[in-house]
């Protein structure tokens, strides 16, 4: 998505709850995303964990990008770089 940047993408239902859980403790998944009727969905991870993408929660996708520190500038320009590439590939 942004430069050489790599993300993993995981089938939710492929998981052991134990990974789940570690996903959602770690704040890149949302406790409702990890339970329920696991088919379909995807979580999509960047490699430096800055950015989380989650196909499929509440039938929506749900993109989140958190720099440490206060840098809400930087946080949106990472987020709004995903977003475009998405919506270039998605068309």
């Amino acid at each position: 998505f942004e430069g050489n940047q790599n993300y993993s993408i995981m089938q939710i239902d492929r998981l052991t709850p134990l990974e789940r859980a570690a996903f959602t403790e770690a704040h890149m998944a949302s406790p409702a995303f990890m339970q329920g009727d696991l088919a379909g969905r995807l979580l999509i991870l960047s490699s430096d964990g800055e950015c989380a993408i989650m196909v499929n929660e509440e039938d929506h996708i749900r993109l989140q990008c958190i720099k440490v520190g206060y840098q809400p500038q930087e946080a949106y320009k990472k987020a709004l770089d995903v977003f475009r590439f998405m919506e270039e590939k998605l068309e």
